[in-house]
């Protein structure tokens, strides 16, 4: 007799046990991969030359994917527009004092005196001031002078005095394009089917440079010539005058008239330019720009090349060295001189968008070509000693970065 005992399997148990032996096969497939998975990234992370070779089965995330990167590089901006205000410039007409009309030579109106004119003469004899107003001692040059019943008598006065021209009050001057850097951080913030979104924090510097020279007229210097005519009556009638050309002497006798005239006229001012005085000015301005920008990129998942277009906002520190020269010359040369230099500062707010290229190198080496506008919502406004500015920073500028991922 077979005392062996019958092994019974029943439906339900042998389910029971296909399903136990499928789910201990899953778990032990499932942990190994995952102990092959985490070997392989603390692999990575601990060789970089390993991290850096093409990605392998189990290495099939995206380019750069929840990585960090640092960007560096040259920097070409396109330099800006000053608009300068002067505030003031000094009064060249100090340098010469006004002359008064003045001619001693006819004495004044309203009293006896000793007259010499351009075409004769009225001068007190002895009896001038003691008996009367009349004198002998006078004489003429042409009977043109005896018009009716009154002889006339001509002169000149002579004055110098200035006209003041108002110089530019306001000048502009560019920039010079200049080369400068760049250094940026960025992290991947999300990633899709074509492309990587990136938060980009930046800080760029960029020296530039200008100058200008202008020279304007400020004051001229003028002689001006005033024609006088003196007029005296006579005391008797015209026919009774010594014809001309006629002399008297202080002893006399002779034919009388008033040593005071009855009227004096002035007109026919001429004027003669003596000298021209100018303002000339030179203005040389540094400014830096230190640039502080946060924006996103978008960069596409291209295996060797790459698009990046990004937007962002930027603060932005100018600072400002100012020089001016100023000279004020009389006909080329010299009078005075001086010399303003001063700094100042400011902070102006911006936005930023670019667009560009992006070559990967390696699997975390990669080159970037971007051209980018950035745009100050406010002109920079500086102040010096002697002038005011205006800096319009806005422009276009490309950039060259070398890029690293870690």
């Amino acid at each position: 007799m077979n005392n062996k005992r019958a092994h019974i399997v029943l439906p339900g148990q042998q389910t029971r046990r296909f399903l136990e032996d499928v789910t201990m096969r899953f778990t032990i497939g499932f942990a190994g991969h995952m102990v092959v998975a985490v070997a392989v990234i603390a692999i990575q992370l601990l060789s970089p030359a390993w991290s850096s070779q093409e990605p392998t089965a189990v290495q099939r995330a995206p380019r750069n994917e929840n990585k960090w990167f640092v960007e560096f590089g040259p920097l070409w901006k396109a330099g800006g527009d000053v608009d300068v205000r002067i505030k003031s410039l000094p009064d060249l007409s100090r340098y010469h004092r006004p002359v008064l009309p003045r001619n001693d030579a006819i004495g004044p109106i309203n009293a006896v005196a000793d007259r010499t004119y351009h075409d004769g003469y009225v001068k007190q004899d002895y009896g001038t001031g003691v008996w009367d107003n009349n004198t002998w001692y006078w004489g003429y040059d042409s009977a043109d002078q005896i018009v009716s019943d009154q002889l006339l008598f001509h002169s000149s006065t002579r004055s110098v005095d200035g006209e003041s021209f108002r110089p530019r009050d306001s000048f502009s001057l560019d920039l010079d394009d200049e080369i400068g850097g760049e250094a940026r951080i960025g992290r991947n913030l999300f990633t899709c089917d074509s492309a990587t979104g990136c938060l980009v924090l930046g800080l760029g510097f960029t020296s530039f440079n200008g100058s200008t020279a202008f020279e304007d007229l400020g004051y001229v210097r003028i002689a001006r010539e005033q024609r006088i005519t003196d007029t005296y009556n006579l005391l008797t009638g015209p026919g009774d005058i010594p014809p001309a050309p006629y002399s008297g002497t202080k002893e006399g006798p002779g034919y009388l008239i008033p040593n005071i005239p009855a009227q004096r006229q002035v007109s026919g001012e001429r004027s003669t330019p003596l000298a021209e005085i100018h303002h000339r000015v030179h203005q040389d301005i540094d400014v830096d720009l230190w640039g502080v920008s946060l924006g996103l990129d978008i960069r596409g998942k291209g295996h060797k090349v790459a698009y990046i277009v990004g937007a962002g906002l930027s603060g932005n520190f100018v600072s400002a060295d100012s020089d001016v020269r100023w000279t004020a010359s009389e006909n080329g040369v010299a009078l005075d001189s001086a010399r303003f230099s001063q700094d100042d500062s400011t902070f102006e707010l911006g936005a930023y968008g670019e667009a560009g290229l992006l070559f990967h190198l390696s699997g975390r080496i990669s080159l970037a070509l971007r051209a980018r506008y950035d745009h100050l919502f406010d002109d920079a406004e500086v102040s010096f000693s002697n002038t005011n500015a205006s800096i319009d920073l806005s422009g276009f500028s490309a950039l060259a970065t070398l890029g690293i991922a870690f």
